[in-house]
């Protein structure tokens, strides 16, 4: 039977495995540069910067799911965005995808939050598959991304952070 659970700090080398073998399958295990460490100091203390399930099966890790929160200015809503939902080859086609995906979906309902995530346009089976669970494909828009060193390139001189 699996158990789907809020990871604990005890658990975090295996959500950092996993990460590293969802890395792999797209061939971007050298942009992975998340230790257990900064996993433990990011998702526990004070200010949790992300919050994640592990879908367990007699003890072994099956799966997972990491969310962060946000908000929706047009809809005047929390939002949780689901940055990341994986299931180990082994285990797929067996429903532990859908499992994760509603323990996100309750705990999102829960904080009175929306969800929101990407799937890459390419993966058909994952668009139909979200679709399936009664999501909005909204494959018209775009995502940017900008890592820090590309902010301070572009501010340049203008860089000033003051927080």
């Amino acid at each position: 039977m699996i158990e789907i659970r809020p990871v604990s700090p005890q658990e975090v080398q295996q959500l950092h495995s996993m990460i590293l073998e969802s890395a792999e399958e797209f061939s971007a295990r050298n942009e992975v540069s998340v230790s257990p460490e900064k996993l433990l100091a990011d998702g526990f203390g004070p200010h949790p910067a992300f919050q994640a399930v592990i879908g367990w099966d007699v003890g072994a890790p099956v799966g997972f799911a990491l969310w962060f929160p946000m908000y929706s200015a047009w809809k005047g809503r929390r939002s949780v965005y689901m940055e990341d939902l994986f299931v180990r080859p082994f285990w797929r086609k067996r429903g532990i995808a859908k499992l994760i995906f509603r323990e996100v979906e309750q705990l999102a309902l829960k904080n009175a939050s929306n969800l929101a995530w990407e799937c890459d346009r390419d993966r058909l089976d994952l668009r139909h598959f979200f679709v399936s669970m009664g999501a909005i494909d909204r494959s018209n828009k775009i995502s940017f991304y900008m890592e820090e060193a590309d902010m301070r390139s572009h501010l340049g001189d203008e860089v000033q952070v003051t927080i």
